[in-house]
């Protein structure tokens, strides 16, 4: 006999009726199914609402019914938002009076639970859900996105910051909870949960002990093991298995396949496709905390504070360049202003060929601010590319310098740089925007160039020759100012997307155009997040008070290598300004 896919509660008629079918009823729900339902929510999901649930997603249910806390690491596609959505609708009916709160580290991201999944997708399947819900009072504007249920229930959307504190609700929901500030985890959202639901059955002296524990759902993908996302997990692992009603669990990959939620073939790709390393994949997709080594040179504790910053910059593409040409500089659509006494650096980290064996060609664009005696440096964009000709490179490396405004370059003009180093110094025709650019040389000494280039070459380079010496300090040197935090990188990927996602949706754009739209104001910071699992990788040995980094397996360096030489540069140009930067003199023995 073949298993139903979705099972319905089977049962039997009632022998004991009344003649008084309202007292047939209230016996009913109060003595058969309104105890059955509330021990078996996953049950009542399915036979009342008619939901469609997978075996997990049932499991995943009746525990978040019966924890006070619950911890649900999920990898990507596993339908998170679906569930949460499915188990706020669920308590609201079965439990009267219930006030639900939805928080995570963006409102509009906590707001898709209730307007895309429980509005959009269970509220037209559901003619029960629509009968339970108070659809007069149901709110979704900028100030309140509100769902009101007729038996006095609600489901509400706050932010999560200092403005929402006084709150009061009996479940507390934290949408990729990983993003948001742990203080205020603690301090604002935590406190929401102080007075506990108000059911009726308490004005019964025979019930009037049993008061109900309000509840906490922690729900995000895995990060790093030194975040406190991990401390939270471990916690509540630790109470799962001693005397705590509290309840965790990772899901991977592979149980989205199993029940047809992703693809094979899907998975293949974002395996292969480019900055996707042994990291990423563990907790993007395999749920799992991500823990260093212990000789990594890099800690993410260290990298990942200075990550905030949402000022990047987009280099044109050549239509947007030939249509705005003729325009100022100050009113291109790619122009970013300076601040007095700025200098803008590009840092470029050199490679040929071909195939993902082998490494990329690093680009990477950095603004020194001048704050309090010293200068921060910021990353505002970083691209890569894999087996692109010499020659192309040259004439990229002189788009993105006069597009960004760039003062100086900083280019690895040995072994296979050499070859681009050539074309540098070139004069270069760009057939894509027609231009002709002149050829560079350097302002530092490389007897490689030839008298001619240094008398008509413009002096914008730096012609780096790294050696270990040099290496060390750029790792001591990087190491020191993501420490003290002068060294500010873009945001991660999955925060710049739901600032990135609301921006697309106030366009009017057909979907290949959005999608075409958020790949490209995505980029820096997916390049960046690349970058940082590169670095957190390397692992590093110290020998005669140098270090030397090295790759783990298979990943690569390059973009770290391009951070390193922009650094290097930086600090060659603040000792010159008179800053008083050492961070370049400084050496770490470990």
């Amino acid at each position: 006999m073949k298993e139903k896919k979705y099972i319905e509660t089977e049962y039997e008629d009632r022998g004991n009726l009344k003649k008084d079918s309202k007292e047939d009823l209230l016996i009913g729900i109060g003595e058969y199914w309104g105890c059955f339902y509330l021990a078996n929510p996953h049950r009542f999901a399915m036979d009342y609402l008619k939901y469609k649930l997978h075996i997990f997603q049932q499991i995943l249910l009746y525990f978040m019914m019966k924890s006070d806390q619950f911890v649900f690491i999920a990898s990507r596609g596993l339908g998170k938002s679906f569930l949460t959505a499915v188990f706020c609708t669920v308590i609201c009916i079965l439990k009267p009076g219930t006030k639900v709160i939805v928080c995570a580290k963006q409102k509009k991201q906590a707001e898709k639970v209730l307007t895309e999944k429980i509005l959009g997708e269970l509220y037209p399947q559901s003619y029960a859900l629509r009968k339970e819900i108070d659809y007069k009072g149901i709110k979704c504007n900028s100030n309140q996105v509100l769902i009101p249920f007729k038996n006095g229930s609600s489901i509400e959307v706050l932010a999560s910051s200092e403005n929402s504190r006084g709150a009061r609700c009996n479940v507390l929901v934290m949408d990729e909870f990983r993003m948001i500030n742990e203080t205020i985890v603690r301090s604002v959202l935590s406190p929401f949960g102080a007075v506990p639901r108000q059911a009726g059955y308490l004005t019964n002296p025979r019930y009037s002990f049993y008061r109900e524990e309000n509840k906490e759902l922690y729900l995000s993908s895995a990060w790093y093991s030194d975040h406190w996302s991990f401390s939270k997990w471990k916690t509540t692992v630790r109470d799962m298995l001693t005397k705590f009603d509290s309840f965790a669990c990772n899901i991977p990959f592979t149980c989205s396949l199993e029940h047809g939620l992703n693809t094979k073939k899907k998975i293949e790709r974002e395996m292969d496709a480019e900055g996707m390393n042994y990291a990423t994949f563990l907790m993007e997709y395999c749920a799992v905390f991500f823990n260093e080594a212990d000789d990594a040179f890099f800690k993410s504790s260290v990298i990942n504070p200075c990550r905030d910053s949402v000022d990047v910059f987009y280099p044109p593409t050549a239509e947007e360049w030939i249509a705005e040409k003729k325009k100022k500089k100050i009113e291109q659509s790619w122009y970013m202003p300076r601040v007095n006494g700025e200098i803008r650096i590009l840092a470029c980290d050199i490679a040929l060929a071909k195939g993902v064996a082998n490494d990329n060609s690093s680009f990477l664009l950095m603004r020194m601010i001048p704050d309090r005696g010293k200068f921060k440096r910021y990353v505002v964009y970083l691209e890569a590319h894999n087996g692109m000709p010499a020659k192309q490179q040259a004439i990229r490396i002189k788009q993105l310098f006069y597009d960004f405004g760039a003062d100086k370059i900083i280019l690895d003009t040995t072994g296979i740089g050499e070859a681009v180093w050539e074309f540098v110094r070139e004069s270069n025709y760009d057939e894509e925007r027609g231009v002709r650019y002149d050829g560079f040389t350097c302002f530092n000494e490389d007897n490689r160039v030839d008298d001619l280039s240094k008398r008509t070459g413009l002096p914008f380079v730096y012609s780096m020759q790294p050696n270990t010496e040099i290496n060390s300090r750029i790792a001591v040197s990087v190491r020191k100012l993501l420490a003290d935090k002068d060294l500010i990188l873009p945001m991660n990927d999955r925060e710049a997307k739901i600032l990135v996602t609301e921006k697309i949706a106030s366009l009017d754009l057909d979907l290949d155009e959005a999608a075409y739209r958020e790949a490209i104001l995505l980029a820096p910071f997916v390049q960046t997040t690349i970058m940082v699992n590169e670095m957190i990788s390397l692992r590093h040995e110290s020998k005669e008070g140098k270090i030397r980094l090295f790759e783990r397996g298979a990943n690569r360096k390059d973009r770290y290598s391009s951070l390193g030489y922009g650094v290097f540069l930086s600090n060659l140009i603040a000792q010159e300004e008179g800053f008083g930067d050492d961070s370049d003199d400084i050496l770490f023995l470990v």
